[in-house]
């Protein structure tokens, strides 16, 4: 249902994934965020601890 003329999320998240996709249970929802969070902190050189590591190394 629109809201102010502008399609809900849920109509895009729908057209996106298709007819065949089930929603997330609350549980899966929270494991996926954390799992992207990991994947961004990784991406950025950040270990589990929160500490940075060294990303780039200099070839001698």
């Amino acid at each position: 249902m629109p809201v102010n003329g502008v399609p809900s999320d849920d109509w895009r998240t729908k057209k996106a994934l298709g007819p065949y996709a089930e929603p997330m249970d609350e549980l899966e929802l929270l494991e996926e965020q954390r799992l992207i969070r990991l994947k961004r902190l990784k991406y950025k050189g950040v270990d589990n601890n929160g500490q940075y590591t060294e990303v780039f190394t200099e070839s001698g």
